[in-house]
């Protein structure tokens, strides 16, 4: 993958323009279908076998954000221009 690419996509994710024109779908549960921290994402799938983007920036978490693959999570589920992306990922707590 080409590197200014990625950049790009990375800047826009998290920029204050496109997280304006997200529209929240509303919150969901899953699992970590797999994480690069290297390249900062990952996707977590639905319970309907769909994947969802997920960006480091989205975790909330203290310190080093990252999630594991196999992970159950919570998250809000956006709707943007780019596609469906989870926001405010946090770790499903144990019941």
């Amino acid at each position: 993958m080409d590197v200014n690419r990625r950049s790009y996509w990375e800047v826009r994710v998290v920029s204050e323009a496109e997280s304006s024109e997200a529209t929240q779908v509303g919150r969901c549960e899953g699992k970590v279908k797999w994480f690069s921290d290297p390249k900062g994402y990952g996707f977590i799938v639905r319970e309907n076998d769909s994947d969802i983007f997920v960006h480091h920036s989205a975790i909330k978490m203290d310190g080093f954000r990252t999630l594991n693959e196999g992970d159950y999570v919570m998250y809000d589920l956006m709707e943007s221009p780019k596609g469906l992306q989870a926001s405010n990922v946090s770790p499903k707590e144990a019941q």
